[in-house]
């Protein structure tokens, strides 16, 4: 798998977290025609440094995430605790249990990952969560 297969498909596995492609779009802070041009069925635009570090940036993704070569991205439910942000005690264990079964096939570069994306999130919230 080339550089430019591996964006595609690590930005289709964001795309399809997201609610939509037009929010995702709009949280990525790009034309939904560009995200069209790249992930349509025909595809005529390919991600360039600029696009993917812009895109790793207003998700807050590493530089260079959509470069690498991820497990599994699993996309959770609409109506799921993870994506609503609504939970309550028995849906949040529900969701750390899944979480957990997840981490546990993650390669060592990916645990680093996680890692480095939990420190993001702790800093963004001033330490704690």
């Amino acid at each position: 798998m080339n550089s430019k297969e591996i964006r595609r498909k690590n930005l289709r596995a964001l795309v399809d977290k997201a609610d939509s492609g037009a929010a995702f779009a709009k949280q990525a802070d790009i034309a939904p025609s560009l995200l069209s041009q790249i992930l349509g069925q025909n595809p005529t635009r390919n991600i360039g440094d600029r696009l993917a570090r812009k895109i790793e940036d207003r998700l807050t993704l590493p530089a260079g995430w959509l470069d690498s070569i991820h497990g599994a991205i699993v996309a959770e439910p609409a109506d799921s605790p993870i994506r609503t942000g609504k939970s309550d005690g028995n849906n949040r264990y529900q969701a750390l249990l899944t979480l957990g079964k997840l981490i546990e096939d993650f390669t060592p570069a990916e645990l680093a990952e996680l890692e480095a994306q939990v420190e993001l999130i702790r800093r963004r919230k001033g330490g704690g969560f």
